[in-house]
């Protein structure tokens, strides 16, 4: 599937999702539908209600430098009263292709190091739900990596079982399984759509910071 289709498929996707929560939508805007204060920058969609103005774009996660790019006009939107930039990062043709593997593979350990360097760069253009969920999935995949490799059964374990197995078995302390539970239900709130007022530059550093020590002991 070509990138561009994915990423038309997506917005459909968010535009509907917008549309269920009560947002007016409009997709791809032109014209008098972009505020004079961003006329120069084509989003994908602008969602509005009676309390705030989201303005939307969805990229790719692989086009990072598209990603970088977008930090002025975020900072433009974000510092304006009601409203705020939202990016929706999507995967590229060659991740779909990957993810119809009939086996699942794992972010590899000698790939981690890479994959945080994106989210160093997404926390860095204040692009903080994002970097999150990048993070989270790190977490998750070497945790499973870790329980696998020592024969674990991970059959039905959700994030928070995981989290609490990986302290069972010595892979994090007490104080790092506290500061997880914590994380997760921030987690929680960012996958599921909700705002996540706590979530900010400090919270992914916890995250990143947990998974470079567990690299690190591992």
């Amino acid at each position: 599937m070509d990138t561009k289709v994915i990423e038309q498929n997506k917005i459909k996707q968010v535009a509907r999702d917008y549309e269920k929560r009560g947002y007016r939508v409009i997709v791809e805007p032109k014209g008098k539908d972009i505020p004079s204060f961003i006329h120069n920058y084509l989003p994908d969609i602008i969602a509005s209600n009676d309390s705030e103005n989201v303005v939307i774009e969805i990229t790719t996660r692989s086009d990072m430098a598209a990603i970088e790019k977008l930090k002025d006009v975020a900072d433009l939107i974000n510092e304006r009263k009601g409203w705020r930039f939202e990016l929706v990062v999507t995967t590229s043709r060659q991740e779909v292709e990957s993810i119809r593997k009939p086996q699942l593979e794992f972010i590899k350990t000698t790939d981690l190091s890479r994959v945080l360097s994106e989210v160093k760069t997404l926390t860095k253009l204040k692009f903080f739900r994002e970097a999150f969920i990048l993070s989270w999935s790190c977490l998750e995949s070497l945790s499973r990596q870790l329980l696998l490799d020592d024969n674990k059964n991970l059959k039905n374990k959700n994030p928070l079982t995981l989290i609490k197995t990986l302290f069972s078995f010595g892979y994090i302390s007490h104080k790092e399984l506290d500061l997880l539970e914590k994380l997760f239900d921030i987690r929680n709130k960012v996958v599921h759509g909700y705002l996540a007022s706590d979530l900010n530059k400090s919270t992914i550093e916890k995250l990143t910071d947990i998974i470079e020590q567990i690299v690190k002991e591992n």
